[in-house]
């Protein structure tokens, strides 16, 4: 069988072209209406498409409450699109509350929030999908610190060749961590008279920083190594160097069970005595804010005695919730005819168990100070 082939004017296959190419188009645009309106439908459900459902119109981000205070949570919809079935409310990731969506004011207590940032999310529900609105709110203390006076019973020499950085005392010794690269060192002085027992010097490339007695060891921060020595408390031998997990380390204190460390902002980190691995953070403030550049530290009957860097006081720090119970301003302890060139600020402060005095000196003070702090009660 033969077949014939008909020849098909060049004009006809060009229309069929164009017919073929123009009904390809309008099938890709029917096609892409329905993609993008089935897209629009799947973000709606998802929840894509609805950023925010709701609004917080209160409180403000940001805004500061003293602990116990009530704080009213208002919020409205944003959206028409779908009702809101329900609402729950989170205090840091931990739920506190809930409503359906015809309420939209809650009350949620501050009374056992920590102090600091803390974060409020509401959740809302919308069928099977959720959507979170997150603010923060920052937590003040609902104490006023107490400013107490001091006497100075006793004034004894202070090398004037260390940059105090840590100060413990222990067993009528004082221990002292004195800074700076290339001069860092551990010293074992008796306070009365200032006579050095011990010293050991740290390798150039370490800033030493807080010193603790932990047993029978020493532990030894540094600034920005991150790194801690241990050593025995009598012969100073290095027993063991550990990495701590903070940037930067300042004041070095211990409770009994803790290790409690500063790195210079408002947070207190409680470290454990092996490993150094952080099992807490404190976030020190008053009623008024944060307590930031907090230094070298000092433990006794539940309180932390901390130095604010570049200041003449200290602070009294409840260790349980970060609230800042005491202020002592020694403003003036030092007078002007002991300071020479090289004076620095207040630093340094230790705790004589026997009678509750205080040793407070500075980053090459000629003087250490024996002090009786006046109106605090020790057994609080």
């Amino acid at each position: 069988m033969i077949f014939k082939i008909k020849k098909i004017p060049y004009g006809h296959i060009m229309n069929f072209v164009m017919w073929f190419f123009i009904a390809v188009l309008i099938f890709a645009g029917c096609s892409t209406e329905k993609q993008n309106k089935g897209a629009a439908r799947k973000k709606d459900l998802s929840g894509a498409a609805i950023s925010a459902p709701l609004q917080i119109s209160a409180p403000q981000n940001g805004k500061r409450f003293k602990r116990g205070e009530a704080l009213e949570l208002s919020f409205s919809t944003r959206t028409d699109t779908f009702t809101i079935d329900s609402v729950l409310i989170y205090l840091n990731n931990n739920h506190v509350d809930g409503t359906s969506n015809a309420s939209t004011s809650l009350d949620v207590s501050l009374k056992d929030v920590p102090l600091g940032e803390n974060s409020i999310k509401l959740r809302s529900y919308i069928r099977d999908k959720f959507y979170d609105q997150i603010i923060s709110v920052v937590i003040l203390s609902d104490i006023t610190p107490v400013n107490y006076g001091y006497k100075i019973i006793n004034t004894f020499p202070h090398g004037t060749d260390v940059y105090t950085q840590g100060l413990v005392y222990e067993d009528g010794f004082l221990y002292e961590s004195g800074g700076q690269y290339g001069k860092s060192s551990l010293r074992k002085i008796v306070p009365q008279n200032g006579e050095l027992i011990k010293v050991l010097k740290l390798e150039d490339e370490f800033f030493a920083e807080g010193v603790a007695v932990v047993g029978e060891r020493l532990v030894q921060l540094t600034w920005r190594e991150q790194t801690a020595f241990v050593y025995d408390k009598e012969s100073f031998t290095l027993i063991n160097r550990v990495n701590f997990p903070v940037q930067e380390g300042w004041g070095l204190a211990y409770n009994g069970e803790k290790l409690i460390m500063s790195d210079g902002s408002p947070t207190l980190y409680f470290l454990d005595t092996e490993y150094f691995t952080e099992e807490r953070r404190l976030s020190v403030y008053t009623d008024a804010g944060a307590v930031n550049r907090l230094n070298e530290l000092e433990y006794y009957q539940g309180n932390i005695f901390a130095n604010v860097y570049g200041q003449d006081y200290i602070v009294i720090i409840n260790q349980t919730d970060g609230s800042v119970v005491g202020k002592v301003d020694f403003t003036g302890l030092l007078k002007e005819e002991d300071k020479h060139s090289s004076i620095d600020v207040l630093n340094g402060i230790a705790i004589n168990p026997e009678n509750n005095h205080l040793f407070v000196t500075g980053k090459y003070w000629p003087k250490l100070f024996e002090i009786e702090l006046i109106g605090f009660d020790f057994q609080k």
